[in-house]
């Protein structure tokens, strides 16, 4: 068994559900107690040639007919409806990717790879350290992250040749053009004949996404406003008082990243928001993580982002257009995330006590679950729900991807009370998804070792599969009867 403190129902729905610190507390019974948007914008902006299949705004994310494929240190890919995740590939670090009818290419350590769809045959293409990979009319284009000057070359690395001589922010295309940011913003054809600069009243440090006939971006010359210009270098337009750092333009909505203010007295995080291309309806995209934002790609009805976690390194993360739910791809650091919602059948009350889980602030449940029904507690439930109630009381579904759960069986005040009360021996569990498991634990009283600080005798479920869900229901089946009462107890539960 392993060995982690858990005293009370403590429920930590991460994004991919990884272990996270669980704080010690004690109670005792009786005792004191995603339609994909093919229009060229962004980061990553391709427009859709015979060869090429999709495209998005970040080069951290891409996807076919079936699967979503992104980098997160190493290529990945996922099934559209979440059934399948494969690691394609982990031979090499891979920074950016876009895909082609036959081939992945990929930025890493110094070079532009391809391999292909199954993993196999790995093809350095040019070793040059490269961003901003776009694939158009056969040719890649790319920037050179340390001079920053753009290239193209052919798709298997010849006829490279410099198109933009000088430091260049980022860049995306059209079917004629490509647009750049060099603090202000060009467009230069794809030969590199025809360099124009679009408006000398605008600058930006941030990306530039395209659609339609227009060009959104940060301005800098107005405190990073969100701002619109069209491709002709005309008719510049503000869309709102929000300061941005990111955009994503699709067909009626533009994305965009506010970052957090450093100097607030109360701490701030970074939201994603939306705003009509016409400058209404503005909305705000509830999301769970809480560390610095980067990038954005929208991929049917999920947003899908980059956070930089506590160890300095970005993890992908997707969010529903509308909030409503979230997911990881691959895996993502315990965070804090919107209060869990905890619903039981009938449980005992004592002495004015409600032996009932209820969340904290931490999302840890202070309290022993003990069931309230007459006899053993056969067929009584708790439910764990990851979601969030808004102030109008409307509670809101948080799908996550789960693998197993930890158990702390029984009443571990004391053996005396552990060996008193029943303990679970069987258990159903149910998924939002419709379906659910059998399991049987183990009569196991977890010892408390004041020296670590921590509980000895978790018991783990594993899972056959990764699960996407928004709840999970644990309902008792069968029982470990107790030597003095007949009420069935749970001390801890976990989710990973």
């Amino acid at each position: 068994m392993r060995r982690i403190v858990i005293i009370a129902i403590i429920l930590c729905f991460s994004i991919n559900f990884t272990s996270c610190s669980l704080a010690q507390k004690q109670d005792s019974l009786g005792n004191d107690r995603n339609n994909i948007d093919n229009s060229v914008s962004g980061n990553i902006n391709l427009t859709e040639s015979a060869d090429a299949i999709s495209y998005t705004n970040d080069g951290y994310v891409s996807n076919d007919e079936d699967w979503i494929y992104y980098s997160d240190n190493y290529l990945y890919r996922i099934k559209k409806n979440g059934s399948i995740k494969e690691n394609l590939f982990d031979d090499l670090i891979v920074g950016e990717i876009f895909l082609t009818r036959d081939w992945i290419y990929f930025t890493g350590m110094g070079d532009i790879n391809k391999i292909k769809f199954d993993g196999s045959q790995l093809t350095r293409i040019d070793r040059i350290s490269a961003d901003n990979l776009i694939f158009k009319d056969d040719w890649i284009y790319l920037r050179d992250e340390i001079e920053g000057d753009i290239y193209r070359m052919r798709e298997d690395g010849k006829d490279k040749v410099k198109l933009v001589d000088g430091y260049v922010n980022s860049f995306c295309s059209d079917e004629n053009f490509i647009y750049y940011v060099s603090r202000f913003i060009y467009r230069v054809k794809p030969d590199g004949t025809d360099e124009t600069i679009l408006s000398d009243e605008a600058t930006t440090n941030s990306n530039i996404s395209i659609s339609g006939e227009w060009i959104y971006f940060a301005n800098e010359n107005d405190n990073n406003k969100l701002y619109k210009i069209r491709k002709d270098g005309t008719g510049l337009i503000k869309i709102s008082d929000d300061q941005i750092c990111f955009v994503k333009a699709t067909k009626d909505w533009i994305y965009y990243i506010i970052r957090h203010d450093y100097y607030a007295t109360e701490p701030t995080l970074d939201k994603i928001c939306r705003i009509k291309t016409d400058g209404s309806q503005y909305e705000e995209i509830p999301h769970f993580s809480r560390g610095e934002l980067k990038s954005l790609a929208v991929i049917g009805d999920w947003i899908y982002y980059r956070e930089l976690t506590d160890s300095d390194q970005y993890s992908i993360y997707r969010v529903k257009i509308d909030g409503s739910n979230t997911n990881v791809p691959n895996n993502g650091q315990c965070q804090d995330k919107f209060p869990m919602i905890v619903t039981t059948s009938p449980f005992l009350e004592q002495n004015g006590i409600e032996y009932m889980p209820k969340p904290d602030g931490e999302e840890q449940f202070t309290t022993l679950w003990v069931e309230g029904a007459k006899g053993s507690g056969i067929g009584e439930w708790i439910k764990l729900e990851s979601g969030r109630i808004d102030a109008n009381g409307k509670k809101t579904a948080m799908t996550q991807t789960i693998n197993g759960i930890q158990i702390l069986n029984g009443h571990i005040k004391s053996k005396e009370l552990y060996f008193a009360n029943n303990r679970v021996k069987k258990i159903q569990i149910e998924f939002s998804d419709g379906s659910s498991i059998i399991k049987e634990l183990d009569d196991e009283f977890a010892e408390y070792d004041k020296s670590f600080g921590e509980y000895f005798g978790v018991q783990e479920i594993f899972f056959d599969r990764e699960i996407d869900t928004d709840y999970i229901k644990i309902s008792i089946l069968d029982v470990y009867r107790g030597n003095k009462y007949d009420d069935t107890c749970i001390s801890g539960i976990q989710i990973f």
